[in-house]
């Protein structure tokens, strides 16, 4: 999900919050602080498995399945 707006409204709160709720694990990138190397990696997304691998590695978390639906 890529979320712009406004600086200061509560774009990374929201995001926070969503990953949370939705999500065994997520990765929030602010890409005005990411590093060139993560930047790089959105401009080539043909190999899936390594993208996430490599921003895994970088934000230091486990990867899950996105889950199929939600039990209530």
């Amino acid at each position: 999900m890529l979320i712009e707006g406004a600086r200061r409204v509560g774009k990374s709160t929201i995001a926070e919050k969503f990953g949370l709720e939705q999500y065994r694990s997520y990765i929030l990138i602010d890409f005005n602080k990411a590093p060139k190397s993560v930047k790089d990696d959105f401009d080539n997304m043909n190999e899936l498995d390594i993208f996430y691998q490599n921003l895994s590695l970088e934000y230091i978390t486990t990867p899950f399945s996105q889950k199929l639906f939600n039990l209530l």
